[in-house]
């Protein structure tokens, strides 16, 4: 008896690793996982094109949580599973004047997380080189690659999917501000890597790509709040530089 309880307990502790949830965290509305899912599917195709050798995207699993002081956050799992994560009310202050591409890039970019760090930084169809700012402490510089990759990786779904590549350029301003937190790199650079990614997969997708990106967001939470961002840095180890793959090897 003492051996099936254990049993049990060890399926349920499993079953706990397995889906790891946070606290606050919710079932996605069909508005968020609709968008989720686009932007999966485009970076997929684009990610499966550029690595033949790949067989498979992986998967990314979608959770609401009110409690996240971000407009998203990506956490890589073990067996090329990632857990996202969108804070419905943050998503929701956006000024509506960006439209639903600003929207759309912000799950997106959560995606391309998925696909950058689950994969080692895979092959991409798009190359970069990005101007050196003297001013900018190196450990800050370090600390943006990873969002600086998510972003060229939204620009590449963007542009599948046939959204609208100045609206999400100019979503960037909308972080110019957050000076102190270093996972926000400079808008500058934002825009560079969003449109190389954009660029990169504009003239290497497929001319009868039926991923299409809804047109209304929909009722994704309640009033917006007025939380803290969120300062956690998850990248402080890749070199900043160039990024794709016609770069030099070091």
């Amino acid at each position: 008896m003492l051996r099936k309880h254990l049993v049990v307990v060890l399926l349920i502790l499993v079953a706990s690793v397995a889906y790891c949830q946070m606290a606050g965290d919710e079932p996605p509305t069909p508005d968020a996982n609709q968008l989720f899912t686009s932007a999966f599917q485009a970076e997929c195709k684009v990610f499966l094109k550029s690595n033949p050798a790949r067989t498979t995207c992986g998967h990314d699993i979608l959770f609401r949580n009110r409690l996240l002081q971000a407009w998203g956050k990506t956490t890589p799992e073990l067996g090329l599973q990632t857990q996202t994560r969108y804070n419905p009310d943050r998503i929701l202050a956006i000024p509506g004047h960006y439209g639903p591409s600003a929207v759309f890039f912000v799950f997106a970019h959560e995606v391309g997380h998925h696909f950058d760090l689950q994969f080692g930084q895979p092959v991409v169809p798009w190359h970069v080189n990005l101007p050196a700012m003297a001013s900018v402490p190196p450990a800050m510089v370090n600390s943006w690659n990873n969002e600086l990759r998510a972003d060229a990786w939204a620009g590449c779904a963007l542009a599948v999917t046939g959204g609208d590549l100045p609206s999400v350029e100019a979503l960037q301003n909308v972080t110019k501000g957050i000076g102190d937190n270093p996972d926000v790199p400079p808008t500058e650079y934002a825009q560079l890597v969003i449109s190389a990614g954009y660029n990169g997969c504009k003239s290497s997708s497929d001319a009868d790509d039926t991923t299409i990106v809804p047109q209304r967001f929909g009722p994704l939470g309640k009033k917006p709040t007025a939380d803290s961002q969120d300062s956690d840095d998850d990248d402080t180890t890749i070199k900043p530089g160039c990024f794709g793959p016609n770069c030099p090897k070091e």
